[in-house]
């Protein structure tokens, strides 16, 4: 019972951290909703896209920052790794299907940077240099970002050595991301075509 209500209170108030959206605060102030803007999502790239690269940046920054919030709350109520890694999957949950925005959010990138920031980043500068690299040589920014996110829970287990909270939430994390990009997967694998 004493650790269930830490779990309660973390998840609770980290997922509620994750639905509160920059970009569609961002958007909201120049009247327009991203949601029916560029790719739809509430996130730092099409804030990029429709508001412009310095309210993009922006919203990046508030994003990652939401959820190193979440993280420090749940270092706050708990010394567990359990706690943190439930903050930073909960969080990223927050961001991907917000209650405040109708649950329709954005992609996850940015929270799920900044969760890795505080729970490993040597983690997080593997996996953002191997998108680069490939972004940088092949062009294609969407597949270098779905390359990355498959090799996390790899890159996490190594750098982890044997960390297990790291290695589930870089898992469930990758679960979530992968769902939001479920249409470049189909398109990858070559589901749906004739």
């Amino acid at each position: 019972m004493e650790f269930l209500a830490p779990v309660i209170i973390v998840g609770c108030i980290t997922y509620d951290i994750g639905s509160v959206s920059a970009a569609w605060f961002a958007a909201k102030a120049r009247g327009i909703d991203l949601r029916i803007y560029g790719s739809g999502q509430l996130d730092f790239a099409n804030a990029w896209m429709v508001l412009g690269d310095r309210v993009g940046a922006l919203v990046f920054i508030a994003d990652l920052l939401k959820a190193q919030l979440a993280l420090g709350f749940a270092w706050f109520m708990s010394d567990s790794p359990w706690i943190a890694a439930l903050a930073c999957v909960c969080v990223v949950l927050g961001e991907i299907l917000p209650v405040f925005h109708g649950f329709r959010g954005g992609r996850g990138t940015a929270s799920t940077s900044g969760a890795l920031l505080g729970v490993s980043p040597l983690t997080l500068v593997i996996c953002a240099t191997v998108a680069l690299l490939i972004s940088a040589l092949t062009g294609r920014r969407d597949h270098a970002e779905l390359i990355a996110i498959l090799l996390m829970p790899g890159v996490a287990i190594f750098v982890g050595k044997g960390d297990v909270p790291l290695m589930v939430l870089t898992v469930l994390i990758t679960a979530m991301l992968l769902y939001k990009r479920k249409e470049l997967v189909d398109e990858l694998l070559g589901i749906g075509k004739e």
